[in-house]
């Protein structure tokens, strides 16, 4: 017998509010724990398509497969302090011989195709998403678990995170989703989607690289005990730091002073690569201090304070030390 396909095209624009963000203000987080994810998306348009039958079943069930692809903006907030964007496919299947027995719970997604995306400039975090709801069958037919009235198909599930790219591509985590959208052609149609869980990624680490002193001021801060130091830090970690900065230098030898910068922004340090700056120290004289009587080869230990926020823009201070030997020549004169 040969099987009649129709498919009707609707394009539907995107409204997109967020109730929750993804981030609260700039603070310390457990990245064991993980980052909550608590975002609540509706609309009144998207873009969809309907194909009948859809995916008819082997004993003869029928239906519609309607795929609705959703997209808008998020707020800086939503997804990292990044403007992002929501992007969903949502892919549900009807099927009409279930209706009579199933209660109304004749729908489910095909999973493989429904999923909802995180996006911003330093990747994408996907979650897949599979309905959850109470079962029904007809036969061969996969089980029915979203509610289906004709007009609007409606239920509730779980997502986990799929292939991420970018500065995300270490994430996981898992979650649960609740999906109302209406399935009739046209050009307004309500939906909405609520994601909720925990995501972890690949944090951060700082580690001290090399710490190399020199006299400074074409050798002149040699006469005025000053010692110029250029360290370079690495991120040792599994996740890219964004907008990193030093914000302490201090160092717990007797008599030795930072004389800064103490605060200072230092950039990105993406995963296995490192950054370099140079700070500037005087060195006492005072009784019990070390270098009383020269500077040469005096040596003293300092320490670096980074803010090595991760790609959700959570912050997190973090410290490197080292201990330092000043040139143990003076400049050529």
């Amino acid at each position: 017998m040969r099987r009649h396909t129709c498919r009707t095209i609707f394009a539907v624009g995107i409204t997109l509010t967020t109730t929750a963000a993804l981030l609260a203000a700039p603070a310390a987080v457990d990245a064991a724990a993980g980052h909550a994810v608590a975002i609540a998306a509706s609309g009144s348009n998207g873009v969809g398509s309907i194909a009948a039958p859809g995916l008819p079943c082997s004993q003869g069930g029928n239906g519609d497969n309607r795929q609705y692809q959703l997209q808008s903006a998020l707020a800086p907030g939503a997804f990292s302090g990044l403007a992002s964007s929501l992007v969903a496919t949502v892919d549900v299947f009807t099927d009409n011989a279930l209706a009579p027995v199933s209660g109304g719970s004749n729908s489910y997604l095909l999973t493989a195709n429904s999923h909802a995306s995180l996006e911003n400039d330093r990747g994408t975090v996907q979650l897949l998403l599979t309905a959850s709801g109470p079962a029904n069958a007809v036969g061969t037919c996969p089980q029915g678990r979203l509610s289906f009235d004709g007009t609007t198909v409606s239920g509730s599930g779980t997502w986990t995170v799929g292939p991420s790219t970018g500065a995300y591509r270490n994430a996981a985590g898992s979650g649960t989703f609740n999906l109302t959208a209406s399935l009739l052609p046209g050009a307004t149609n309500p939906w909405s989607l609520q994601l909720n869980g925990t995501v972890t990624i690949g944090e951060p680490t700082l580690a001290m690289g090399s710490a190399t002193p020199f006299w400074g001021s074409l050798g002149l801060d040699y006469f005025t005990r000053i010692v110029s130091v250029t360290y370079t830090v690495k991120n040792t970690g599994a996740g890219d730091a964004f907008a990193t900065a030093l914000t302490g230098v201090t160092s717990p030898t007797p008599g030795v002073t930072p004389l800064g910068p103490t605060a200072l922004p230092l950039g990105d340090i993406p995963a296995g690569k490192s950054v370099s700056f140079t700070e500037r120290y005087q060195l006492g004289k005072g009784l019990g201090q070390p270098c009383i009587a020269v500077v040469l080869n005096c040596t003293f230990k300092t320490v670096l304070s980074i803010d090595m926020p991760d790609a959700f823009d959570v912050h997190g201070v973090q410290t490197a030390t080292a201990t330092v030997t000043a040139p143990p020549l003076p400049p050529p004169l």
